[in-house]
């Protein structure tokens, strides 16, 4: 409803002659009242084209300026995503103590990667047993997944 009434407005605007044309005339040719005229006018103010030409050479469009360029491209997060998933699976394939503290040190559990002395302490366990089980861990994964992959993996995670 909205967009049609703009487009009624715009229209009788560009008819009139010298652009100017009462509100009591648009009102009652659209069928609504001044107050809602002036609400639309209002926000047809506010809308900007993406393709908007900004800066001083003109060379860029707002589109351009608002992009995130920090986000991963879909294809890198698809990639992240299936080794994450595939890591999962290796992970349950080893000892459950093994796995858990190597989601907890690497943030895989919680996207906050913990040190050794933490892990322990959530495990109960000291420093040195949590360091060995990370290692153990990190071999029995190594000889499951190969070393490159977990190369890729941990490069998907810190980017």
């Amino acid at each position: 409803y909205l967009f049609r009434a703009v487009r009624r407005l715009a229209q009788m605007r560009s008819m009139a002659e010298g652009g100017v044309i009462d509100e009591e005339e648009i009102t009652e040719a659209i069928g609504i009242s001044i107050d809602r005229l002036r609400q639309i006018e209002s926000q047809v103010n506010e809308i900007v084209s993406l393709d908007q030409v900004i800066g001083e050479e003109g060379d860029e469009t707002l589109e351009e300026r608002i992009i995130d360029e920090s986000g991963l491209s879909p294809e890198h997060e698809a990639l992240r995503l299936l080794f994450r998933e595939e890591l999962e699976a290796v992970l349950d394939k080893i000892p459950a103590r093994q796995a858990f503290a190597i989601r907890l040190h690497y943030g895989i559990e919680d996207g906050c990667p913990y040190n050794f002395a933490e892990v322990g302490r959530m495990m109960k366990i000291s420093r040195e047993r949590v360091r060995q089980l990370v290692r153990e861990g990190m071999n029995s994964i190594t000889d499951r997944w190969g070393e490159q992959a977990l190369e890729a993996y941990r490069s998907l995670l810190t980017e």
